[in-house]
Formats: C-alpha cells, sequence, structure tokens
C-alpha cells in the first residue's frame, strides 16, 4: 500500500503523487481509493481503488534498476510488427503495462524507425507517432525521476542507442 506524499507510477499516466486516501461509496459499495495526481499535469486527479485488481500501480524503479535498463538498451530485442493495426494494439498494451524496461525497448524501436524512415525520406504515421510521445514521456519522466537526470539527456542516451543500432542493421543487410 502507498501512503499520502508517495510518488509511484500509474500505468499509461506516467508519474504521479499519491495526495491522500479517501473512502467513497460507487454504486452502493464504500471502498478506499488512492487519490493521485499526474506530475505532468497537476491540475488533474485521479480516483483508483487500492483493492483494483485492473489498475496496475506499482513503485519508481530504483537508481541502480534505472541505470541498469539504460545500460542494456543494446541487447534488447527489436521487433517491429508490418501490420499497422496490431503493431498499434501492441504498442498500446505494452504502454500500459508500465513495465520501464518495455517502455524503454519500444522508446529504442520507435527512434530507430524514425531514423530509418527519415534516412529513406519518408515520415512515420501518425499512430506511431502518438506512441513515440507518449512512451518517451513515460520513459524520460521515471527515469528522471529515479537517476535525477534531464529529460534532454534521457532523449539523446536512447537516441544514440537506436542510432548504434541502425548501423548494426545497415551493416546486417
Amino acid at each position: 500500500m502507498f501512503a499520502k506524499g508517495d510518488r509511484i507510477v500509474y500505468s499509461f499516466y506516467g508519474i504521479c503523487m499519491v495526495a491522500g486516501i479517501v473512502e467513497k461509496v460507487v454504486n452502493g459499495e464504500n471502498r478506499k481509493y488512492y487519490e493521485l495526481r499526474p506530475l505532468a499535469d497537476s491540475k488533474s486527479i485521479i480516483y483508483t481503488p487500492i483493492d483494483s485488481k485492473k489498475v496496475l500501480l506499482r513503485s519508481i524503479v530504483s537508481k541502480e534498476e534505472a541505470q541498469d535498463i539504460l545500460d542494456s538498451m543494446d541487447e534488447m530485442e527489436i521487433v517491429w510488427p508490418e501490420n499497422v493495426w496490431k503493431r498499434n494494439q501492441e504498442f498500446k498494451l505494452i504502454t500500459q503495462n508500465a513495465d520501464l524496461r518495455l517502455n524503454v525497448n519500444l522508446y529504442k524501436v520507435l527512434l530507430l524507425r524514425q531514423l530509418q524512415l527519415k534516412e529513406a525520406g519518408k515520415k512515420m504515421i501518425v499512430q506511431d507517432i502518438k506512441i513515440l510521445d507518449t512512451v518517451g514521456t513515460l520513459v524520460c519522466a521515471e527515469i528522471e525521476e529515479a537517476l535525477g537526470l534531464e529529460t534532454k539527456e534521457i532523449e539523446s542516451q536512447v537516441e544514440a542507442t537506436a542510432k548504434k543500432c541502425m548501423e548494426l542493421v545497415s551493416e546486417n543487410d
């Protein structure tokens, strides 16, 4: 259970501050809810049941785990589903899962794809751009919180890894 003042990760919303724990009656049932304030939008308030099995809430990764994830980006698998609908569904599931390692890999894969398309004189489709923006925000916020790095530093590190992967892919073609 989280306490007031804790900073946590709430799946698709990213880093949130636990503003409090409140009791609410919903559908005739009295339940305890976390009152969450997303750091990216402090005016928003999210209420989520403390005992919910559907909502993924977790602690922010440790400094060591965040660094390990960044250090292991080179080894993460590159998978690009060609079917747009399937890709969109898979990528949304990854962002909703709130697993930082999976999100970092997705961010790297999307940046790699963006670089490949740019090199070919093409642009990413809107759905991929939206997911790139979303996952980039989620990744940068959590790593920034865990390591104290600036967003630009994180973006540069992931982009450098994507460029390195692009060079390896080009060499193997």
